[in-house]
């Protein structure tokens, strides 16, 4: 779909039929500068094509360094700036999409305007441009470092920190905590960036909030190896040329071998590519605790210590750049969200 980045902090606003930009807060992208009018320009798709047009700004629009006039037509790879400050790149020119103002729920910056539709059931934020929103690298989190991830089902949309804590109404989010629901206009902090989660309105009224859609399946591409070594295992994941392995697992291991040996059939042929087939492999909780734990171990265990092996799995995986979220928990069972012939189990 067609959208701008910008220059200054990397974030990515998708382009809607009409886009407007201003200063002022009803603006489709808000750039709250007092080198940029409060109504700036706006961008638009007309015969087939991407226009900008100045919207009668003091200090202008211009398009790679030189000040536009009337309707000019965009093309990708081309710096846009709105004033002198604020300076953004059109990074494709495809047709906008026609769901886009009222279909998914959306984040949207609350310093920039930008716009980032959850158009799939998971979004990660972090730091790695794989990521559905890429913020800036800090301290507290390296490149590719994943730092939250939003996950929509049961109807509604959760939120969950991974690397360092997320701030919002409901005081700190820290990893491994329990997920944090989101309603429509609730703001958040991650890495020091302010968001606000917004959810389409209905284009009757312009007020009904629709349900949130559970949204498009995220596929994960990834090939998991399981290697038993006798009383711990291996973990190796394979992402395209990319190999990460934590060796020597033991309680993270037996998670991930139980939930494998779930899956519909036995997993020996190579990823097959095209779109994913239909896929159960849910185990019902008490099956993966009596699995784990034995069947009296497991009765004498917290109710929250799967819930929590699953979260430091994830976790040890996102430490290597995985998003682990494949591996998939709801009320009283959980899965691997994968294909059976994307999992191997060995025995050494």
């Amino acid at each position: 779909m067609a959208s701008l980045r910008s220059l200054e902090t990397g974030e990515v606003l998708v382009l809607r039929e009409s886009t407007t930009v201003g200063r002022a807060p009803g603006n489709d992208l808000v750039l709250a500068t007092e080198t940029v009018s409060s109504h700036h320009a706006v961008l638009e798709w007309r015969d087939g094509a991407w226009w900008l047009r100045d919207a009668g700004s003091t200090n202008g629009t211009a398009v790679d360094g030189r000040r536009i006039a009337g309707r000019h037509a965009l093309l990708a790879g081309a710096t846009l700036h709105f004033g002198p400050d604020c300076a953004w790149t059109v990074r494709d020119v495809d047709p906008p999409d026609s769901s886009a103002g009222e279909g998914p729920p959306r984040l949207v910056s609350r310093a920039s305007g930008a716009c980032y539709p959850l158009h799939r059931d998971r979004f990660v934020i972090g730091t790695g441009p794989s990521h559905d929103l890429c913020l800036p690298t800090r301290d507290a989190a390296g490149e590719g470092a994943m730092l939250a991830v939003l996950h929509r089902e049961d109807g509604g949309t959760w939120l969950s920190a991974v690397l360092g804590a997320v701030e919002g109404p409901w005081g700190r989010a820290e990893p491994g905590g329990a997920p944090v629901p989101l309603e429509p206009g609730t703001a958040f902090r991650v890495a020091g960036v302010d968001l606000e989660f917004s959810a389409p309105e209905t284009a009757a009224t312009g007020s009904t909030r629709k349900a949130a859609p559970e949204g498009e399946e995220k596929v994960y591409a990834y090939r998991l190896v399981l290697t038993r070594t006798g009383e711990t295992g291996d973990v190796e994941v394979v992402d395209g040329s990319v190999v990460r392995r934590w060796p020597d697992q033991m309680l993270r291991f037996d998670l991930l071998w139980v939930l494998a040996a779930g899956l519909p059939e036995a997993a020996s042929s190579p990823v097959r590519e095209g779109p994913p087939e239909p896929r159960a492999g849910w185990i019902r909780d008490v099956e993966v605790e009596a699995a784990l734990w034995g069947a009296r171990g497991a009765s004498r265990i917290s109710p929250a210590t799967l819930p929590k092996l699953i979260w430091d799995t994830r976790g040890m995986l996102a430490q290597g750049g995985v998003d682990g979220w494949f591996i998939e928990k709801k009320s009283g069972r959980t899965r691997l969200r994968l294909r059976p012939d994307q999992v191997e189990r060995r025995s050494q």
